[in-house]
């Protein structure tokens, strides 16, 4: 009699189990992207250790991370992590973003160049920069902190190593063209210019303050300290809609920074 309890007691614990597995929040996961055409192909090994299951879809990849629950994209890659593969859809939507073409016209355009355009002309389409509330410089001086709060973030994230001199000469040339484009008659190495060019430094040196928060994930989602900064630069502080778009360009610039835009300014040298 006590073997047969026995045998009953081990049944219900094999299918508890096996009831567990099936509504693990990852199996849930991985159910709703069979459901959204991404096919499982092979295995992703994170720095946990863990091996999580890859899904594909065309030139899309993505892992369900089993520790956190959560859903990485690969490729594109994106620091972020997503709670499921609607939020996936959505992120994938807007980031198809109308880029200019590097010979557009008869000659190559640099990255850095391309995403300052389509920074300023994204800004412009959703309503991300209010001249009344910003912090007084033009759209493009904005622009330019933004994306160099990308790039920054970009590569502390990914580790690239980047001497200080290399990284200061990328820097000094973002801030020519903000320099230049404030005040295009003044001449470099007059009080006029090194005011300017003082100011874009100052503009450089508070949002890395906000880049390095956000490294330490010490808001509420990872790079709110940088949207929060930049928002307030750009006049649309406390405009969802706005910190929304904002938070999305700020990861689209993080990822054409770690894939193209270092690249190929380390190939300069």
């Amino acid at each position: 009699m006590i073997w047969w309890i026995v045998v009953i007691i081990l049944a219900l614990i094999v299918m508890r189990r096996f009831w567990a597995a099936f509504n693990h929040p990852t199996n849930m996961l991985g159910k709703q992207a069979a459901y959204m055409n991404w096919v499982a192909g092979g295995f992703y090994n994170d720095k946990d250790g863990y091996k999580n299951v890859l899904f594909k879809r065309g030139n899309y990849e993505a892992f369900i991370s089993y520790k956190k629950c959560k859903v990485f994209l690969v490729k594109p890659a994106n620091y972020e992590p997503f709670d499921d593969f609607l939020a996936v859809e959505r992120w994938l939507a807007e980031v198809e973003v109308d880029r200019p073409s590097a010979h557009q016209f008869g000659y190559h355009i640099s990255e850095l160049a391309i995403a300052l355009e389509t920074h300023q002309l994204y800004a412009m389409d959703n309503k991300i920069y209010f001249a009344e509330k910003s912090n007084g410089r033009d759209i493009y001086w904005n622009c330019c902190v933004s994306l160099y709060a990308s790039i920054l973030y970009a590569k502390e994230k990914s580790g690239v190593q980047m001497e200080l001199m290399t990284w200061n000469s990328f820097a000094h040339s973002i801030v020519v063209g903000m320099v230049d484009r404030q005040n295009p008659s003044s001449i470099m190495g007059t009080p006029q210019y090194q005011a300017v060019e003082k100011e874009a430094y100052d503009d450089f040196k508070r949002v890395s303050v906000a880049v390095r928060e956000a490294l330490k994930k010490s808001g509420a989602y990872e790079i709110e300290p940088i949207v929060k900064h930049l928002a307030r630069l750009f006049g649309s502080y406390g405009n969802i809609e706005a910190e929304m778009a904002l938070s999305a360009l700020i990861l689209i610039n993080a990822k054409s920074a770690h894939e193209k835009i270092i690249p190929e300014f380390l190939a300069s040298f």
